[in-house]
């Protein structure tokens, strides 16, 4: 489910409906998100423009989900650590060789044939977590 859009960035959200592997998912969207960027960046630069870059991260856990706001604005939104997690792996990958970054807890969760198709990254470092993680992704392609 699509949370929501802020600036240029999009907040997805899995598990919410008790599916069966929500880090599988989560990773068939942004390996799907990049194949669609590879075909885009080859349009954009065969008319003389520049490629589009993204980032992606992936982290699962337990969130508050619900309505949150004021009488004047309410929105549905997830809340929590693995949220924060997930956005800070986002940012992350600025600095990563690879444009997807997914938690090794999580990569762990993952079907044998997803695990495969990633690589170990270097450990990383996360705004208000003590110790850095280490995560997989997968080689920049677009």
């Amino acid at each position: 489910m699509v949370d929501k859009f802020i600036g240029d960035a999009a907040m997805a959200v899995y598990g919410l409906d008790r599916s069966s592997n929500p880090c599988e998912s989560a990773l068939q969207t942004a390996l799907g998100i990049r194949d669609g960027l590879v075909t885009l960046n080859e349009e954009l630069v065969g008319r003389g423009l520049t490629p589009l870059r993204n980032g992606i991260g992936i982290h699962y856990g337990s969130v508050v989900s619900g309505n949150i706001g004021s009488e004047e604005r309410l929105e549905y939104t997830v809340i929590g650590d693995a949220v924060n997690i997930a956005a800070r792996l986002e940012n992350a990958t600025k600095e990563l060789p690879s444009p997807i970054a997914i938690s090794v807890d999580r990569y762990n969760l993952l079907e044998e044939d997803s695990r495969n198709q990633l690589s170990a990254l270097e450990k990383v470092s996360l705004k208000e977590k003590s110790m850095p993680r280490p995560v997989y992704g997968i080689p920049e392609t677009a």
